[in-house]
């Protein structure tokens, strides 16, 4: 098993350059305070990197709800051709409609 040196992890943690953020509006800084205390030992790396992670899913999900939008939406290649008789005749597109 490999032993930590605790001195070289601190050193580690620390060379992370920190992030400062100004003119975040009041009620966000609160809400994000109140988060990253009750979720993340108040960890703002750790609460910024979840908030943006979670944004990422979304923006996903978002973009997996478009394209089955678009594909149920998409138009049918479907051509009704009809015989002198009036008997319909499809070529392409959705048989069963």
């Amino acid at each position: 098993m490999e032993e930590i040196n605790i001195e070289e992890a601190r050193k580690k943690i620390m060379e992370h350059k920190p992030l400062v953020i100004n003119r975040v509006p009041f009620r966000t800084r609160e809400l994000f305070i109140s988060l990253a205390n009750e979720e993340f030992c108040s960890d703002y790396g750790m609460t910024l990197k979840y908030l943006i992670d979670n944004l990422e899913i979304q923006r996903l999900l978002l973009e997996h709800e478009q394209r089955i939008s678009a594909l149920e939406n998409k138009p049918t290649d479907e051509k009704i051709i009809k015989t002198v008789g009036g008997k319909v005749i499809r070529i392409g597109g959705d048989k069963n409609g």
